[in-house]
């Protein structure tokens, strides 16, 4: 296997340093954290929460399901098919329980390949295959439901929907509500439904980066100062897996607060199966475990066609019931991993260093897939990826950026063009036929890239025999990362290498034990086949840089609980 050797760049401090700083107040200050507002930023507050009454359209919002519960009304919920979309849901479904009988809540979805808008839930559908017959007898199921409702509720999608909010007018007299966070042209549905999303225009609510999963929480919210029965406290864990989920931005202190306050207040049954069975502490939450263990397993079981299993995990309270379901999960997106790393590995060899923006043509892609393994090859390759396949002459995929570009906006003057989702992880629609056009467009109106070498950013260096000291400060930061804060990544030189040990079912972990005085700091690399660095040997030499945490290890047999320091390896030289 090829090994990808990165340039690596200190991180410029945005504030200026002393030589007296604690590792604290440096971090903090690396990244633009005043002294002065550091216990805030890592220990926020209720007080950082906006008013819903801020959010355009609200109080339009909150008589409507008012007036359906005071009139026991027949209420559809509408599921996006990710992460966000389905905690949405949850959400309201679970909300609504507590007012209504369980006959007069219903949902409707769709699965991750069909699309993300409620028009694609609705839409008939052709074709003789077993996959056209599935979602055929799907969607007339969802479409009964729509025909027997009084409201209709879209979570995290279809701000744009025109045409499926259409649909729903044709075949029933429901009123609709959007709640929803992407971006909104031209009005959106303003004139067939009720729209909340701090998106669209005219909006004032000043946190514009709200997941799916925010906005219906800040409905709700609105909808409690009156009805005054339900503490929404208990559902800031679905929250909080949305908005890490769909890659929020952490700088934003009021989704801080909501993502800490769900990481340390996890009530729902579903999410806690998952999380015990991973071997985690429901008490002792991260980011990461989210980001790592919750989303891959929700999203994955909706890249593979089975929405409907963490729909059912996240609304059921019968522990036997979320075991079984739960089990299901991990066999779908163990596959998920073998299909995303063949597809991953298929696309790397087709990429053009020299392209600015990375644009894979595939006409066997699998939909699903197409963001997440998007999402590997811009990490990689760092800089925007967008995979697409051609169906009836036109491509169709999705695509990540890189970097904090805007791809949507650099998009935005071709009209040929059509994207949908955020500015930075988005759908994409254009004519086969302007393939190379875009290309040539895209390359000519990029920012330059600064490399064509892929880069990692570390904040600082540390010595190897004082690794043990700096992780408690650096996992007081790392807690909760994601879009606008990214993990703090140390530079480590000259420690001596003791031993290297492949590990896992998979043969896809290496682990290197150092030499390192007390320390006894460890370096490991994830995802990587068992040759990986196999060139190092013992008592040679290394530099690395990458991600450093303790490692808490407990023998139940000696009853004697170990903690090691430990570098998740970005690079290493």
């Amino acid at each position: 296997m090829e090994t990808r050797i990165l340039n690596w760049i200190k991180r410029k401090p945005k504030l200026e340093l002393s030589k007296n700083d604690d590792t604290i107040t440096k971090i903090a200050k690396i990244r633009g954290i005043k002294e002065e507002d550091i216990t805030d930023f890592l220990n926020p507050s209720e007080d950082e929460l906006f008013s819903p009454s801020e959010l355009m359209n609200v109080d339009k919002a909150r008589k409507r399901i008012i007036q359906a519960i005071e009139n026991n009304e027949n209420i559809v919920i509408s599921y996006d098919p990710d992460a966000d979309g389905i905690t949405s849901g949850t959400l309201l479904v679970r909300y609504f329980r507590h007012y209504l009988e369980e006959d007069k809540i219903n949902y409707i979805y769709s699965q991750r390949e069909d699309g993300h808008s409620v028009l694609e839930q609705l839409i008939e559908v052709f074709g003789d295959s077993e996959e056209a017959e599935k979602r055929r007898k799907l969607n007339a199921e969802n479409l009964l439901k729509v025909s027997k409702a009084d409201l209709v509720i879209i979570a995290d999608s279809s701000s744009n929907d025109i045409e499926g909010c259409e649909m729903i007018k044709d075949y029933s007299k429901a009123d609709i509500i959007v709640l929803d966070h992407h971006e909104v042209s031209n009005g959106g549905v303003s004139d067939l439904a009720i729209l909340v999303n701090p998106q669209q225009e005219g909006d004032e609510y000043p946190n514009k980066h709200l997941s799916g999963c925010g906005v219906v929480l800040k409905v709700l919210q609105r909808v409690e100062e009156k009805m005054k029965k339900v503490n929404l406290d208990q559902y800031y864990d679905l929250v909080a897996v949305g908005a890490l989920a769909d890659m929020m931005d952490m700088t934003i202190m009021e989704n801080r607060y909501m993502v800490m306050h769900g990481l340390k207040n996890m009530n729902n049954m579903g999410l806690i199966r998952i999380i015990k069975s991973a071997k985690k502490n429901p008490d002792f939450l991260r980011g990461d475990d989210v980001g790592f263990t919750i989303a891959p397993l929700i999203n994955g079981s909706a890249r593979m066609g089975q929405i409907e299993l963490p729909i059912q995990l996240l609304l059921s309270d019968e522990d036997k019931e979320v075991k079984s379901i739960r089990l299901k999960m991990n066999k779908l997106n163990e596959q998920r991993k073998q299909i995303q790393a063949e597809l991953t590995a298929k696309y790397e060899k087709e990429v053009n260093i020299n392209d600015k923006v990375i644009i894979i043509s595939d006409t066997e892609g699998n939909k699903g897939f197409n963001g997440l393994v998007a999402q590997n090859i811009a990490q990689k390759f760092q800089r925007p990826t967008f995979i697409v396949r051609e169906f009836n002459g036109m491509m169709a995929g999705s695509g990540r950026s890189f970097g904090g570009i805007n791809t949507q906006e650099l998009l935005e003057p071709l009209d040929y063009v059509k994207t949908q989702g955020h500015a930075q992880s988005h759908g994409i629609d254009f004519p086969a036929d302007k393939l190379n056009d875009l290309r040539d467009y895209l390359n000519k109106n990029m920012p330059d890239l600064k490399s064509k070498e892929p880069i990692v950013m570390y904040d600082f260096e540390i010595e190897a025999d004082k690794a043990y000291d700096y992780t408690e400060d650096i996992d007081t930061f790392n807690y909760i990362t994601g879009q606008g804060f990214p993990k703090v990544v140390v530079r480590i030189n000259d420690v001596m290498v003791e031993g290297r040990r492949v590990m896992g079912e998979r043969k896809n972990t290496i682990k290197f034990t150092t030499i390192s005085g007390e320390s006894n700091l460890e370096l490991i690399k994830f995802m990587v086949d068992e040759e990986y660095m196999s060139h190092i040997g013992f008592f040679d030499t290394v530099s690395a840089v990458g991600v450093l945490s303790m490692n808490v290890f407990y023998n139940f047999a000696t009853k004697v609980t170990t903690r090691t320091p430990q570098l998740n390896i970005t690079d290493i030289q």
